[in-house]
């Protein structure tokens, strides 16, 4: 009897000691990341970002600015074949000017788009940061291979139950590739994105300078500016 009390003992403790190191992992995982893009104070004292940058699809480059306050409000400005577009959104809802489209006056975010661009307004440092208040619970699935070299594949669920998966660089703890369902013109499509030319702005802030989706899409960002002021006017949707 007292040998099985024992080896009871020994069980649970070994147990204990596991689960310890598996969630010791993705916490050590966390934190290097962290330090990768500047360290938790960086991140956490990101309130607003500006970026300009250049979209190329289909041939096409489109310059586009960016303006968000975190978790409050986004504005995207795009120029195409003549055209100044518009899209903002905020935590309740969003709205469109499109003439690209053939749009005479700003017009209400349908639901699908504002899903897709709702998670925009997160502008901190790092969409992994302080995920626990964000709703989004992050779980360790362990090690993957992204374009050839090794990385740490997070699972990451929204509050609204979305699943995504994100994998850092095993070397650099960036996050290199990012992998998310949309639901577009009715059907559930995979979207992945990868993140590579990370650059530091002159604050001392880490940020992918380009981000490319299939080879159909790539993103170069030009300037990124932190913590600079923002007019409210410019998420205000516009009298028709």
């Amino acid at each position: 009897m007292q040998a099985f009390k024992y080896f009871s003992v020994m069980v649970v403790m070994l147990f204990a000691s596991a689960t310890a190191s598996f969630g010791q992992t993705l916490t050590d995982i966390l934190n290097k990341h962290y330090a990768a893009m500047g360290g938790i104070a960086k991140i956490s004292g990101i309130k607003s970002q500006y970026v300009e940058g250049v979209t190329m699809a289909q041939g096409q480059e489109i310059p586009f600015k960016r303006w968000g306050v975190n978790n409050k409000s986004m504005r995207l400005e795009f120029d195409v074949m003549g055209t100044s577009n518009v899209q903002v959104v905020n935590q309740k809802s969003g709205w469109i000017y499109m003439p690209i489209m053939g749009q005479l006056s700003p017009e209400d975010m349908d639901s699908a788009t504002f899903s897709a661009m709702k998670g925009l307004l997160d502008v901190s440092g790092s969409e992994l940061y302080d995920y626990a208040s964000k709703g989004k619970m992050v779980t360790y699935i362990g090690k993957d291979t992204v374009n050839g070299k090794p990385a740490y594949k997070l699972k990451v669920t929204t509050k609204e139950g979305n699943v995504g998966y994100v994998f850092l660089d095993a070397g650099t703890y960036y996050i290199v590739r990012a992998k998310n369902s949309l639901t577009i013109g009715g059907k559930e499509q995979e979207l992945v994105s990868d993140f590579s030319e990370y650059q530091k702005n002159p604050e001392g802030y880490v940020y992918p300078g380009k981000s490319s989706q299939g080879g159909m899409m790539t993103m170069v960002i030009n300037k990124m500016e932190v913590n600079q002021p923002m007019a409210d006017s410019l998420f205000i949707k516009p009298a028709k």
